[in-house]
């Protein structure tokens, strides 16, 4: 069988980004199985609208470059602040006129209503009524598309596969970073804004400390809200906790590892989000997690008990949950075991196998020149 010809749209994959590093992972076991194209979209420019007229010309080449190609599929990586709103819609309107079968995968499902943001809401509908598929990652982003007047079955819950990491043993790793070999870790990783809820974990450290008095909190990642850290940070100096809390910064991808073998717990302490990209990568090293129950978070854990559910904000119920998996071993043991069982399930490379599953259906409708793709016995395959 001759390999599906897909093109793959999505960031720079040096950005750094979530999508980024999503898009990589996945393409590393996709191009094993199909003929990937890959088109990264990247521009920068100090002035407004010189980055424009860069965003604007880059759409185009890229519509040309497809249209020459002639691909069976084309698969979109997609947040609503990804790429430039009103070029991006001109970008897919161009697409729909090749009449080759077009995926979205949405990241993050944004579920505001208030006033200034129905210009949004009408970009991302348009957007999602040009796409022959939408692929989400959970229920709850499933339910939030149908709110929204999205037909059901233009909608595909997949998982968001998980890579194993390799882990380096506790004590060496924690040399490397300059951790005490008895402390309790609980980490936090990805960008530090104020949606992740990192203040809660601080507030409840006081009183995970009088139970384990070596407790060390790690914030692991950059920020793009300066205010916010140093929010952060005056809290830690407030409670003097300066001893028990630690902002790396940015961590490259190849430390990741190193902070995941030397933590305890991964917190997810998050207000509001639709998915984590960063649960997956506790599931991966067998780490368990404490987290807020919204979104995504709350179905995965629910369901395959990798961790402990707190309400959002809630600093008794983190300092409880802490507790609760520092001091009982058995129930620690019992989630890495569902950890590493789930990692199997939801392998790169089983969730890439779905793709293409996805893709065939769609490209074999394609050459039948046929307007009505049955969705729903896709849905049903998968």
């Amino acid at each position: 069988m001759d390999k599906i010809r897909v093109i793959f749209v999505t960031t720079y994959p040096k950005s750094g980004d979530g999508i980024a590093h999503y898009s990589r992972y996945l393409l590393g076991e996709l191009s094993r199985i199909a003929h990937i194209n890959l088109f990264c979209f990247f521009w920068r420019a100090n002035n407004k609208f010189f980055k424009e007229i860069r965003a604007f010309s880059s759409l185009i080449v890229h519509y040309l470059a497809i249209k020459k190609i002639n691909p069976d599929v084309i698969h979109i990586q997609f947040t609503t602040e990804l790429y430039p709103k009103f070029f991006f819609l001109i970008f897919l309107l161009l697409l729909k006129t090749l009449r080759i079968p077009l995926i979205i995968t949405q990241h993050e499902v944004n579920i505001e209503k208030r006033f200034f943001q129905i210009r949004t809401l009408f970009y991302e509908k348009s957007l999602y009524k040009l796409a022959d598929v939408i692929i989400v990652h959970s229920e709850f982003a499933r339910n939030q598309f149908k709110l929204k007047g999205i037909e059901e079955n233009h909608i595909i819950t997949l998982p968001h596969g998980v890579h194993s990491t390799p882990l380096v043993d506790k004590f060496q790793s924690r040399d490397m970073i300059e951790i005490d070999h008895e402390a309790k870790v609980i980490l936090f990783l990805g960008f530090v804004l104020p949606h992740k809820g990192i203040e809660y974990v601080i507030a409840a450290l006081p009183n995970i400390i009088q139970r384990f008095p070596k407790t060390l909190f790690i914030v692991a990642g950059e920020t793009k809200d300066v205010g916010y850290l140093q929010a952060l940070k005056k809290l830690v100096e407030e409670q003097d906790l300066h001893m028990n809390v630690k902002f790396t910064g940015y961590v490259p991808e190849d430390q990741l590892n190193i902070y995941l073998s030397s933590a305890d717990v991964v917190a997810l302490p998050y207000s509001s989000i639709t998915q984590s990209g960063i649960l997956p990568l506790a599931i991966g090293a067998g780490i368990p997690v404490v987290a807020s129950a919204v979104g995504g978070l709350k179905e995965v854990l629910k369901k395959h008990f990798v961790g402990l559910l707190v309400p959002p904000t809630d600093v008794e119920k983190i300092t409880q949950a802490v507790v609760k998996l520092l001091s009982n071993a058995s129930l620690y043991q019992l989630i890495i075991k569902n950890e590493l069982n789930l990692a199997k399930q939801w392998s790169w490379k089983n969730v890439s196998k779905n793709h293409v599953l996805i893709y065939r259906h769609l490209a074999r409708f394609k050459k039948l020149q046929s307007s009505q793709i049955p969705r729903q016995r896709l849905r049903q395959r998968l």
